[in-house]
């Protein structure tokens, strides 16, 4: 008899069990990619800007480039990267030839940077160096001004 009443409450004891914890929601990990745009940012400031860097700044679309040496930190909505560049120069004018486009798939760009005074249309600000972007067979597709990197 016992072992029937055993038998026949195991079930209703069963039934009382508290509920497990909630477990906690496990933290979203980051995003690769923003957080090699943030290494590769980081790494193109270690070094204070040296002559012959430069910084420019284009209103539409709106992105900035940052020279320093041969490479080029390209920041656009929200995005980084940064792409290697060659740099010639003639005269006062120096090109930056870029391995990569500004976006995937893209041929790759072209910064020019002349020694002639601009005129930002956007903030009035004025420079004493004309950036041209575009690409080999379009060199000046876009117009900034471009100041010494700080």
């Amino acid at each position: 008899m016992r072992a029937l009443s055993i038998a026949v409450l195991l079930p209703l004891l069963a039934a009382c069990e508290a509920e497990p914890a909630p477990q906690p929601t496990p933290r979203a990990t980051a995003d690769p990619e923003i957080v090699k745009a943030e290494v590769d940012r980081r790494e193109m400031f270690v070094d204070v800007a040296k002559k012959g860097d430069f910084d420019v700044r284009f209103v539409e679309p709106f992105m900035s480039l940052d020279v320093r040496g041969e490479k080029i930190g390209v920041s656009r909505a929200g995005s980084y990267k940064v792409v290697s560049a060659k740099r010639t120069r003639d005269g006062k004018t120096i090109t930056f030839r870029a391995d990569e486009g500004l976006n995937e798939g893209e041929e790759p760009f072209v910064l020019t940077i002349t020694n002639r005074p601009c005129r930002d249309a956007f903030s009035g600000e004025r420079t004493q160096l004309t950036a041209w972007l575009g690409t080999e067979g379009e060199p000046r597709r876009l117009r900034s001004c471009a100041a010494p990197a700080k």
